[in-house]
């Protein structure tokens, strides 16, 4: 796949293309390859591919938990609450994920890495990469992930092996 050099309507607006990197992919639609701080990291080479996947794993979990906020489901507001049993707080989810890392590499290594992941800084200090990977090997070991990053991302590449 190539990267686009310019505004294009079919991928994306002139604004994406001038605050982000955008590949294009077998469809034709644009793939944004460095939209958080863990996808410039994969691309500068710093975060390997499984590295990169579990990362990306971990920013789901943390975005179901609700710790980027969001809106109200409209389906809560309607239905009736009595009727089905109460579901774990959301927060829950990231429990056991979050006592490991902070087991496997210390409450500090965690605090770093829940920051770069929730903060998404657009410049990453050497040390804050160095916890990122430490962080990402033990959530590898853990949830045993040996996927390569979305199919998209990756044909939106053009050089990265």
């Amino acid at each position: 796949m190539k990267t686009s050099t310019g505004p294009c309507r079919e991928t994306g607006t002139r604004c994406l293309h001038k605050r982000h990197r955008v590949g294009v992919d077998r469809l034709g639609q644009a793939v944004v390859l460095d939209q958080h701080a863990i996808d410039r990291l994969y691309l500068l080479k710093q975060l390997s591919a499984q590295q990169h996947n579990v990362a990306n794993q971990y920013l789901g979990l943390i975005s179901k938990s609700g710790a980027f906020g969001g809106s109200v489901s409209w389906e809560r507001i309607f239905t009736d609450h009595n009727s089905s049993p109460k579901p774990f707080h959301r927060s829950v989810v990231l429990l056991k994920v979050q006592r490991l890392i902070s087991q496997e590499c210390g409450n500090e290594d965690e605090k770093i890495f829940w920051a770069l992941m929730v903060g998404n800084p657009i410049e990453i200090r050497d040390g804050v990469v160095n916890v990122a990977q430490r962080c990402c090997d033990t959530l590898i070991n853990f949830w045993g992930l040996g996927e390569s990053p979305s199919e998209g991302f990756l044909q939106a590449l053009p050089d990265h092996t």
